[in-house]
């Protein structure tokens, strides 16, 4: 028997008397960052035995920067790292100095794409959602007969004195022994008037996940070639390479749903390998962008459900399929990753690691 499933097996009594503190098997930590550009970031750890373990980032719109499970990376870090919301840059493509990667950065809420000019708005890359910092967060951990679940939340507000306001609530839960990571979000217009909604998980992978020989399964409808890809889309636009000297591509997918759920599964390389699923609210988030950056010293793969695409919020609107938000209005977003870690260690690994012993 493996230890998660050792640990899943046994009740909230049996493992309490095997240890000291049930904290010593699940956790959740608040920090405050020190160093650099992370000056006075806000930040939860939050820690699963044999689940996943990551950080909360209260400041940044209560996204999920790194992640792990059982020792393995597996969200990607950019060159930036952890940043303070302080250093945000509006303008352009200035949300690029402040993207950490991280398993999951949140665009949104009232546009998201690349820059753009709508009416007399100059809208930067992404919006400022994964730049504001939540209020009301809290967390807890319950121990009971289903087990424990381990529980953050926050709410994030985007609000201007006389224009939209905009509030998100979201609440981000994992189990002990199980490696999966859930987020809900509740988006409101608290505003006088219809508010637009633009939104997308940017999920975001590296290595050893992303490799040579990985591979992103999805039941597509439809693949549309956007930025850096013909417009029918490159033919191997769900595999993966060798670092490039380029090669960065996003691709719109349409994904078949199976009711109210989409999925897509990054795969990699090799019978044994590690596999991360992700599913997500199919209704809400209709399309996937699949963002490949294979250059060298990037090496990423993002995997972003969204309700639009990339040129901006004129342009959704003029195509008429910009989201809007009466007074009052609220729409559910979920999002759901799922960690799949080699069944196995490969045949050599033992006798590589027996005989390294035998040499010291």
């Amino acid at each position: 028997m493996s230890t998660s499933q050792n640990l899943a097996a046994r009740s909230t009594a049996e493992l309490a008397d095997r240890v000291g503190d049930l904290r010593q098997l699940a956790s959740v930590t608040p920090v405050v960052l020190t160093d650099g550009p992370a000056m006075g970031l806000r930040a939860l750890l939050v820690r699963s035995a044999a689940g996943i373990n990551f950080m909360v980032l209260a400041d940044r719109g209560m996204d999920i920067g790194w992640a792990e499970v059982a020792g393995l990376p597996i969200a990607w870090t950019s060159a930036v790292g952890d940043v303070s919301p302080h250093h945000y840059d509006p303008n352009g493509s200035g949300w690029l100095r402040t993207f950490g990667g991280g398993l999951v950065t949140t665009c949104g809420l009232l546009w998201a794409g690349h820059p753009a000019r709508d009416g007399e708005e100059d809208l930067g890359l992404h919006g400022r959602v994964s730049a504001t910092p939540a209020t009301h967060v809290t967390h807890d951990i319950r121990w009971g007969q289903a087990g424990c679940v381990i529980r953050v939340s926050g709410r994030i507000r985007e609000a201007s004195a006389t224009g939209h306001v905009v509030e998100m609530r979201r609440t981000i839960t994992t189990r002990l022994a199980t490696p999966i990571v859930t987020i809900r979000d509740v988006v409101t217009n608290l505003g006088p008037r219809a508010a637009p909604h633009m939104f997308r998980y940017h999920a975001n992978f590296g290595y050893p996940l992303v490799a040579a020989g990985a591979r992103i399964e999805c039941a597509a409808d439809n693949v549309r070639g956007l930025a850096g890809a013909p417009p029918g889309g490159a033919v191997d636009w769900n595999h993966i390479g060798e670092p490039t000297t380029d090669g960065e591509d996003l691709h719109a997918i349409q994904p078949a749903s199976l009711g109210d759920s989409a999925s897509v599964t990054l795969r990699g390389s090799g019978h044994h390998a590690m596999a991360v699923h992700l599913s997500w609210s199919a209704d809400s988030l209709p399309l996937l962008l699949v963002w490949r950056n294979l250059v060298a010293r990037n090496y990423v793969v993002a995997l972003e459900p969204s309700n639009c695409l990339d040129d901006g919020r004129r342009a959704a609107r003029d195509r008429g399929e910009l989201t809007l938000l009466a007074p009052g209005e609220s729409v559910n977003h979920w999002l759901r990753i799922r960690v799949d870690l080699p069944r196995e260690r490969p045949a050599n690994a033992a006798s590589t690691s027996s005989e390294k012993r035998r040499s010291l």
